[in-house]
C-alpha cells in the first residue's frame, strides 16, 4: 500500500513541475513576442506585407473602376461641352425669338394703323356715300314765273301798254318749283322790289343772306318733288312808275330737306312791261342755290 501511494505522489510531483515549466516557457515567449512587435533602437521592427490570395482580383476590380471613372469623366466632359453648345444655341434662339417678337409687335402696330386707316377710309366712304345720297336725293328749289304779273296792265296788239289799277296795292305771284327728288320744307322768304332807272348796267344792290333775314314761314309749308308753291307778294304801285322804271324783285328762299340739312336759293327778276311778266336776270350774286 505504501509503495503505491509513493508512486502516485511522485507522478503528481512530476506533473506539477512539468506544468510550471510550461508556464515559464509561455511567459518568456510572450515577452519576446511583445518586444519583437514594438521593436527597439538596436533592434528595429520590420513588417513584411505578404500578398493575400485575392490581390489579383482586387487589382482587376480597381483597374475596372479606374477605367469606368475615366470613361465617366470623358462622358461628363463631352456632355458638358454639348451642354455649353446647346446653351449657346438656346441663347441664339432666344435672341431670335426676341427679334421675332419685336417684328411681330411692329407688324401688330402696323396692322392697328392699317385697321385705323381702313376705319377712317370706311367712315369717309360712308360719309361720302351719305353726302352723295343726300346730294342726289335733296330738293332743289328754283324761282319760276310764267304767268302775267299785274292784272291791271293791258297790252294792246300794237305794243302799247296801259295801266289801270283799281287800288294802290297790287299782288305779284312768284312760283317756286322743286326739281329735286325729295320734299322741301320752306322756312324763310325775303322779297324786295327795288326800282332803278333804265340803263345797260342797271341792277339793284344784291342781298347778302349772311347779314339779312327774311320773313319766317309757317311750320310745315312744304313743296313735294316736282311740285310748285306759289307766293303772293304785295306790291305798292304808288312807289314806282311802271312805264318808266325798271322794277326788280330780289330775294332768297330758305328751306331744309328730310335729312335736316339747310339750303338757300337766291333770285333776281326784272319786270318786263311789254309782256307783263318777270324774267330772271343777274349773276351768281343774285341767282344761286347752295347749302347752309
Amino acid at each position: 500500500m505504501r509503495p503505491t501511494l509513493a508512486l502516485f505522489g511522485f507522478c503528481l510531483l512530476v506533473f506539477v513541475a512539468s506544468a510550471a515549466s510550461q508556464e515559464q516557457k509561455a511567459a518568456a515567449h510572450n515577452q519576446k513576442t511583445s518586444s519583437e512587435k514594438s521593436g527597439s533602437a538596436n533592434d528595429p521592427l520590420f513588417v513584411k506585407v505578404l500578398p493575400s490570395d485575392d490581390s489579383g482580383s482586387r487589382a482587376k476590380e480597381e483597374k475596372a473602376d479606374r477605367e469606368a471613372k475615366r470613361e465617366s469623366d470623358q462622358k461628363l466632359t463631352e456632355y458638358t461641352g454639348q451642354l455649353a453648345a446647346y446653351t449657346e444655341r438656346l441663347a441664339n434662339y432666344t435672341k431670335l425669338l426676341i427679334g421675332v417678337g419685336i417684328v411681330q409687335c411692329l407688324i401688330f402696330v402696323l396692322q392697328l394703323w392699317a385697321f385705323a386707316f381702313q376705319g377712317m377710309q370706311l367712315k369717309r366712304s360712308v360719309k361720302v356715300a351719305e353726302t352723295a345720297l343726300t346730294d342726289l336725293e335733296r330738293p332743289f328749289i328754283f324761282a319760276d314765273v310764267r304767268e302775267p304779273v299785274f292784272e291791271g296792265v293791258v297790252i294792246t296788239h300794237g305794243g302799247q301798254v296801259s295801266i289801270n289799277f283799281s287800288r294802290t296795292m297790287a299782288t305779284v305771284y312768284i312760283n317756286f318749283v322743286n326739281h329735286g327728288k325729295t320734299p322741301a320744307i320752306l322756312t324763310e322768304l325775303r322779297v324786295d322790289d327795288p326800282a332803278v332807272k333804265p340803263s345797260t348796267d342797271a341792277f339793284p344792290n344784291p342781298i347778302d343772306p349772311l347779314t339779312e333775314v327774311g320773313d319766317p314761314l309757317p311750320e310745315g309749308m312744304a313743296v313735294a318733288s316736282g311740285g310748285t308753291h306759289r307766293f303772293a307778294v304785295e306790291f305798292l304801285v304808288a312807289r314806282h312808275d311802271l312805264l318808266l322804271d325798271w322794277i326788280f324783285f330780289v330775294g332768297f328762299l330758305r328751306y331744309r330737306d328730310i335729312f335736316r340739312k339747310k339750303h338757300i336759293t337766291g333770285f333776281c327778276m326784272r319786270y318786263d312791261k311789254s309782256s307783263n311778266r318777270l324774267f330772271l336776270i343777274g349773276d351768281q350774286r343774285y341767282n344761286y342755290t347752295r347749302d347752309e
